[in-house]
Formats: structure tokens, sequence, C-alpha cells
């Protein structure tokens, strides 16, 4: 795997009020190759390779991303700012699947190359305004998106076209300094992966495939909230979202001898409801702690494999804990614990998990210079593990990480007076970043 990147960010500040304009340029190139010896007895149910006792398969994926941004921000009389934007991003996809018998060298005609390309052009406008004891902001971004994808070998092309609007307001009322209340809505889009539209097989072993969905849509969310602080140290959430078009995935039997192939599509909607309770504070100068209880559930609508399912959901509950120690000056200790409760959502169930860790950190050297010993997962039980029923198929998997009680002493010296000045180099094209990144299935 290969990654370069490179920008280019400009700030012009046109007074000392903050009047600026920025422009953000970003280039991005990621190549993923991936190569797959097989020399135990299979079966590829692709017509015309049928049993293989060995065989080699190459999977080459080349990314491409530009994007530029440009934002100005004019502040108001009394506080408060109005900003404006526009972004545009280019990226291109390229993916090629070769395998070969590698009893005999033949390469198959089936292989193919999948090739996409996607162009999002974006402008927002934003109006924030303060006032005694409430603020609000209130915004809008229309997106185009255009995008269209070529199979080499002209099996599967398709264009597609769209612009949408996506509204945000929020309103934050202080009813004294102790206590505040803040609401939020906002709709948000978002897009498929990219290897989630790559219609080409790809092989994790001799008998499990995965293959992308060029007919995915996009997953369009509305999200109101409501927060109670106190003293910006208890904090009371309220959420709710409906997600139209959410992605699931769908796996059925692709042969007769045990192969399955997992594919992603677009339920019909998925409900989020969430209320959490968090509590940060430094007490008594030497102590430091931040907690947090989370109360869930997921209901949603779908067909996978042609059969309808409608599910309710169960409640889950997460929790976390951190606490930070000042042991003197120069010595301090940390612990972290976190639970995650059982959780159904669309048509998987991930069983619940819990990590603990700890550290300890010594400055020395005028405390220019920091000792850190961390213990990452002491308890060994840090997994994910889930069942999905496509009603067809049902199957367990379990991702066991090589974090179990992991040791890590660590060392850091600031140089100079120890003042860094912060950078900004902008966001660039960060959404398409995620999308770049691969899953584990």
């Amino acid at each position: 795997m290969s990654l370069y990147s490179s920008n280019i960010f400009l700030q012009h500040k046109f007074d000392t009020v903050g009047q600026e304009l920025t422009v953000d340029f970003n280039l991005t190139n990621n190549r993923n190759q991936s190569h797959l010896d097989n020399y135990e007895y299979g079966h590829l149910s692709i017509d015309e390779i049928g049993l293989m006792s060995n065989f080699f398969l190459k999977q080459n994926t080349d990314l491409h991303i530009s994007s530029l941004n440009a934002d100005y921000i004019y502040p108001l009389k009394g506080g408060g700012n109005f900003e404006t934007g526009l972004k545009t991003t280019y990226v291109i996809s390229e993916n090629q699947n070769e395998l070969t018998n590698g009893d005999n060298g033949i390469t198959f005609a089936n292989n193919g190359k999948f090739k996409y390309r996607e162009s999002v052009n974006a402008f927002y406008l934003n109006l924030s305004k303060k006032y005694k004891k409430y603020s609000f902001e209130a915004g809008v971004r229309g997106e185009h998106t255009w995008g269209t994808a070529d199979h080499m070998q002209g099996l599967d092309q398709f264009r597609r076209s769209y612009f949408k609007l996506f509204p945000s307001l929020s309103f934050l009322y202080n009813i004294n300094k102790s206590h505040s209340l803040k609401f939020n809505f906002n709709k948000r889009i978002s897009r498929p992966k990219y290897e989630n539209i790559n219609p080409l097989v790809r092989f994790v072993n001799s008998n499990t495939y995965v293959q992308g969905n060029p007919a995915l849509l996009p997953s369009i969310s509305f999200n109101p909230s409501m927060t109670y602080s106190y003293r910006n140290e208890l904090f009371f959430n309220l959420n709710y979202s409906y997600v139209k078009n959410d992605f699931i995935y769908s796996t059925v039997a692709y042969s007769n001898e045990g192969a399955t192939i997992t594919n992603p599509m677009n339920n019909d909607y998925i409900r989020f409801y969430n209320m959490a309770l968090s509590y940060s504070k430094k007490l008594a100068g030497w102590l430091m702690t931040s907690n947090n209880v989370e109360l869930l559930k997921r209901s949603s609508k779908g067909t996978t494999n042609g059969i309808d399912f409608n599910t309710s959901g169960s409640p889950s509950v997460n929790l976390s804990t951190y606490n930070a120690i000042s042991l003197n000056e120069k010595l301090s200790f940390m612990m972290l614990f976190r639970y995650y409760g059982k959780l159904e959502e669309n048509n998987r169930t991930t069983r619940s998990n819990y990590v603990l860790a700890a550290g300890l950190s010594n400055k020395i050297f005028n405390k220019r210079g920091t000792f850190a010993l961390n213990v990452y997962d002491i308890l060994g039980t840090y997994r994910s593990e889930y069942t999905e029923n496509s009603e067809i198929v049902r199957q367990t998997w379990e991702n066991i990480y090589d974090l179990k009680r992991l040791l890590r002493l660590s060392f850091n010296y600031s140089f100079g007076s120890g003042k860094v000045r912060k950078v900004n180099t902008g966001r660039g094209a960060e959404d398409e970043k995620i999308r770049s990144a691969t899953e584990e299935k």
C-alpha cells in the first residue's frame, strides 16, 4: 500500500476583527495492492474457474482525489458571523482483478477492470448571531453530485446525477450562569464507500467473497437533538435520527460447495434513539474524572434476499470512565474503562464487550521530557463479534485485535520555548478520504 498526499492552504485576513478568506487545495493518491496465494483445495464458483488447488489472485486499487475549498467569513456587529464558501472534489477510483491458475499459469478471461469517476460541487451559506442570553446559527448547503462508472468489458455502466439541499439550525439559550439549553437540527448525506460500489468480486479466501453494488444510493439522515448543560460539567443529551437508505450487508450462498458472497445494499430506513449523561470535572486539583452513560436503541426496516425484515431493536447501554490522578508535580496515573452493550441494528447483532487500559507518566529534565508507560486491553477482552442474519445465510464474525495486554513505553522531549504556533492546514478532502477506507468482512 502506498499513500501520497499534498496540500496547499492559503489564508488572507482583511482586518483584525475576523474577516478572512481561506483557500485549500488537496491532492491524494492511494494505491493498494492485495495478493492472495491459495494452495489448498478450494472451489471458486465463477464460470471457467471451477476446482483449483492452486491459484493466485492479484487485486489492485488506485484512488485519486483532488479537492478545492474556498471559505469566507465576515464578522457581524454585536457578535456573530456571516459565512459562505464553495467546494469541489473530483475522484477517480480504478480497480482491477487478475486471477491466475497456479498449476498451468492461465489467466482467466473473466478478470475485470472497473473505473468510477465522481464529481461533487457544493456551496454553503451560514449565519450566526449572539445576544445576551441566547444565540442561534442557521445555514444551508447545496450539493450537486455527478458520477459515472464503466466496467472495462462493457458489462456494467451507469450514470448518476442529483442535487440536494441540506439545512441546519442551532439555538442556544443561557438560562443563567449555570444552566443552558441547546437545540439542533440538521440534514446530512452519506455516500457509499468506493469499495462498496465496485462490482468486481473480491476474494477473502477460497470460499468467502465480497462484491460491491453500483446501484447503491446515498443515505439521507434527519437529526434533531437537545442538550442540557450544568456549569459545563454535567451534560444531558437527547438525540434522534431518521436515516433513509441506510447501508446494510446481505450474504447469499454462491455455490453448492459452501462458498458465500456478501453485497452491500440499501434498507428502507433506520431510526436511532439516544439518551446520554456525561460528567467531566477536575476535582481537588489532583483528580480529573470524565464519565459517560449512554442508552440507545435502533429500529429498522428493509429487505434482504427478497425477504422483508422489520426490527424494533432492543435497548443497549454503553459506559465509559476515565480518571487521571496527579501523584505529585511530575508523576501521574490514568485508567480508562469502556463497556459496549449488546446492539441490534438492521440485520446485525453485535455482542457486548469491554476494555480496560492504564498508564503512568513521569516528567523529567525540568518538565521538558516525559516518560510514559501504557498498558492496553489489560483483561484481554477487546474484540468485535457480531452475527449477521441475511435470512438465507446466517453467519458470525469475530475480529480479535493485536492490542491484547500490549505494553508501550514512550519518551517525548520538547525543545525550544515549548510554544508551537498551530498551523491550520484545512480539512481538504476529508469526506472522500473516509470513503476510501476499507472494511473488514
